[in-house]
């Protein structure tokens, strides 16, 4: 039987390695992508420095020195809590997975990340007040269709199609919403997040007001 024939295995593909290297191969990600806290402090000049594993230990104890220079920048000049800086790692990840979950750490205490939060409120308390009107309006829609039409739909085909699709449209909005802002989560500023996409008091408020003028209209 023939041998298999066997020879020098390839590089392994590293899963934090980015396709476009000049001979069609992979080059590195850059240190802001492998670690994300480095993303805190841009540096356009921030690259790789490769030393054999016979250098570990000096490596740590520059990646130390950086990690203490770069904190105080943090606190200070970029104005997030040093407790919440001190949670960042500054390590290399191991996999994607670690990676990842060093990314939403960032994200969750970046600076700038409040201005989108109070966007995404505001936009919330618009989308609240509209879901409000609407579960309103089809909540006294099946009240009157069951008192006054003996269970029978009032509404056209056509509208009732429409206001069906509506409402499943609405609950695919929110259950998107909880999933994509879930990395936008403030540390703890005592809110609720994400915002509600409802609006329960509105609700109340509009409902004996809604009821009266549908049933003025049977």
């Amino acid at each position: 039987m023939q041998g298999e024939r066997r020879g020098p295995l390839p590089p392994p593909r590293s899963a934090l390695r980015l396709g476009g290297g000049h001979d069609g191969g992979d080059v590195p990600a850059g240190p802001g992508f492998a670690i994300p806290a480095l993303e805190l402090f841009p540096s356009p000049g921030m690259d790789y420095e490769i030393l054999p594993d016979a250098e570990a230990d000096r490596v740590q104890a520059r990646r130390a020195r950086l990690r203490d220079a770069l904190l105080p920048i943090g606190w200070m000049h970029l104005g997030i809590p040093r407790e919440q800086l001190e949670m960042l790692s500054f390590d290399p990840p191991r996999n994607i997975h670690e990676r990842d979950e060093a990314r939403h750490a960032v994200e969750r205490i970046w600076p700038r990340a409040d201005d989108a939060r109070e966007g995404l409120r505001a936009v919330a308390a618009q989308f609240a007040s509209k879901t409000a009107e609407f579960r309103v309006l089809t909540d006294v829609l099946e009240t009157v269709q069951r008192e006054a039409f003996g269970g029978e739909d009032p509404l056209d085909p056509d509208i009732r199609a429409l206001v069906e699709q509506t409402r499943e449209t609405a609950r695919w909005a929110e259950e998107l919403w909880v999933v994509f802002l879930d990395d936008l989560a403030p540390h703890d500023d005592g809110e609720p997040w994400p915002p509600a996409l409802d609006d329960g008091g509105y609700y109340d408020e509009l409902r004996p007001r809604y009821e009266e003028r549908l049933r003025a209209g049977v």
